[in-house]
């Protein structure tokens, strides 16, 4: 990944981070998720022992996509929705919230500028283990190194 922006400690941002900290900003700060979540039940990896409806980021893929001096890298961004037992249904209207927060927001990242968001897939599975449902949005977007 190529990019830098600083945070607030002066070390360098990737823009996978920027975009991962925006995204978890705006989806913690919305109050009718956090009603369908119960608390802003957001997580980077899988919580041990947590029950009941969350989110958790999947993996991200960064490709450069510069054009000329113009540094942009595309995003792809999986995010997931646990549900609770007895179905897809909560997991599908908290997916449905996302969508809508994120479909072409247009979020501040440090050190970089986000010049696209879009939600460009939606999975409904079961998860052999658990046997819970799972939907899984995957995210497209392109972020502009900002100049010094």
């Amino acid at each position: 990944m190529s990019g830098a922006g600083n945070g607030g400690d002066g070390a360098i941002l990737s823009p996978v981070l920027a975009l991962r900290a925006a995204v978890h900003a705006a989806l913690a700060a919305d109050a009718p998720l956090a009603a369908m979540l119960g608390g802003a039940r957001i997580y980077d990896a899988a919580p041990r022992g947590v029950a009941g409806l969350y989110v958790v980021f999947d993996g991200a893929v960064a490709r450069d996509r510069s054009a000329g001096a113009l540094r942009r890298e595309g995003h792809e961004l999986g995010l997931t929705i646990w549900s609770r037992p007895g179905g897809p249904r909560p997991a599908l209207e908290a997916a449905t919230r996302i969508r809508t927060l994120l479909d072409d927001a247009d979020l501040p990242l440090t050190g970089h500028r986000l010049a696209l968001l879009r939600v460009t897939r939606e999975d409904v599975r079961r998860d052999p283990h658990s046997g819970l449902s799972q939907v899984r949005l995957m995210l497209a977007a392109i972020t502009e190194n900002q100049a010094p």
